[in-house]
């Protein structure tokens, strides 16, 4: 397993470009952390894969796709059964969201 080794001057460097400050003990954590899961990576990567398909999901379910079909427009007759009002050729409909006085 290669020793891939992320120093305090990299992890500053991915804190300054995330927007982070960081104290001194926040950086050694995340240090240790980043080091941590950049070897564990590292062993994953040892692994022999030959042979094995690739998945595209792990739960084994297949999804079923549908053609995308497009549907006759909406009709305004129609739409005026369930919203009586118009105004200027547009459904009208009650205020949800009242402006707030000052």
């Amino acid at each position: 397993m290669s020793k891939a080794k992320l120093s305090k001057k990299e992890i500053q460097k991915i804190a300054q470009l995330s927007k982070l400050n960081l104290s001194e003990d926040e950086l050694k954590k995340y240090t240790k952390e980043l080091n941590e899961i950049v070897q564990y990576m590292d062993l994953l990567n040892e692994i022999d894969t030959e042979g094995i398909e690739p998945m595209f999901n792990v739960h084994g379910h297949n999804t079923h796709l549908t053609e995308d079909k497009p549907l006759d427009p909406l009709k305004i007759e129609s739409l005026q059964e369930i919203f009586p009002k118009s105004l200027d050729g547009y459904i009208a409909v009650p205020q949800v969201v009242k402006k707030e006085k000052k």
